[in-house]
């Protein structure tokens, strides 16, 4: 416990600290040695996201050598909302870009969960001089369904619905049947914020979860496939296998997608579901600093 009574954090959740991006401000999570080469991590779609999911993964990374910077894309985490179009997959590249050049990072390597690796295609196909390579996490090497026909007004109301709401941190770790010391708990609290009754919500609101949501469903990744390929880009596509429907279809997108890319190495990784770095956790982060090991020069 700590000295106000409170459990003490039981994972590194980095340095947290707010950078100019240009048209909004981003808060960024950063691990590692400042001088070390520079890794770039963009979380997922959901109510909790936030960069703090890779605190689970991190520490091989770190042990590597790398500087690894995570993203709290607008309205999540510690990241003030953006409106409407902004949440285009390829102006959220631009955005991206921004922070990269806010953080000086030279030629980082990007990595992209779900919905970040949707944007991380952007981010690469943008600008593929300036990436060292490219991690894809069970997205990006597919176009998402046919878009919403649904009014946003109505997504609205049902993502407001998904907010995750809690007294404290015991309910928190009730919500995800993990004892309130479990690591996930400081992950999912890092995405919260008070709700002024003094519970807590989600910091991601029903209108920022949609809007994002119908942006995303309008992107199409394999319109980066292309830019990717022809700069021979290093690329590593990791796929979910669990359940078995996860494993049937990602069997058939990743092998369109490695022939759209020849140089990418596809992974279906046993045992992981689409939450990949939740289910893997120091596995996940493994996988990507062995790769990586093997893959730059």
């Amino acid at each position: 416990m700590g000295s106000d009574g409170q459990p003490r954090l039981t994972v590194d959740l980095g340095r947290l600290r707010l950078v100019d991006a240009g048209s909004s401000p981003i808060a960024v999570r950063e691990w590692g040695d400042p001088a070390g080469r520079p890794l770039l991590f963009l979380h997922g779609l959901g109510p909790v996201n936030s960069s703090a999911f890779l605190s689970l993964a991190v520490a091989p990374l770190v042990d590597a050598g790398f500087r690894v910077v995570g993203v709290d894309l607008p309205g999540f985490g510690g990241s003030p909302a953006v409106v409407g179009d902004a949440y285009d997959v390829s102006r959220l590249g631009v955005l991206v870009w921004a922070v990269v050049q806010a953080c000086r990072l030279e030629r980082p390597v990007v990595v992209g969960h779900s919905w970040g690796a949707v944007i991380a295609c952007h981010v690469a196909a943008a600008r593929p001089d300036q990436v060292s390579a490219l991690v894809l996490a069970d997205a990006g090497h597919r176009n998402p369904d046919e878009p919403l026909d649904t009014p946003l007004e109505e997504i609205v109301r049902g993502a407001e619905g998904v907010r995750l709401r809690a007294a404290d941190r015991a309910e928190v770790a009730a919500s995800f049947e993990v004892p309130p010391e479990e690591a996930l708990v400081d992950v999912v609290l890092a995405a919260l914020v008070d709700d002024g009754s003094g519970g807590l919500i989600s910091s991601a609101t029903g209108e920022v979860l949609a809007t994002a949501r119908s942006h995303a469903m309008r992107a199409r990744p394999s319109h980066t496939w292309p830019v990717i390929a022809s700069a021979m880009l290093p690329t590593l596509a990791l796929l979910a296998t669990v359940p078995d429907e996860a494993r049937a279809a990602n069997e058939v997108d990743g092998g369109r997608f490695a022939a759209a890319v020849p140089q990418a190495e596809v992974v279906l990784v046993e045992g992981a579901s689409h939450q990949m770095i939740t289910d893997l956790r120091v596995g996940f982060g493994t996988l990507v600093a062995d790769w990586l090991g093997r893959t730059l020069p």
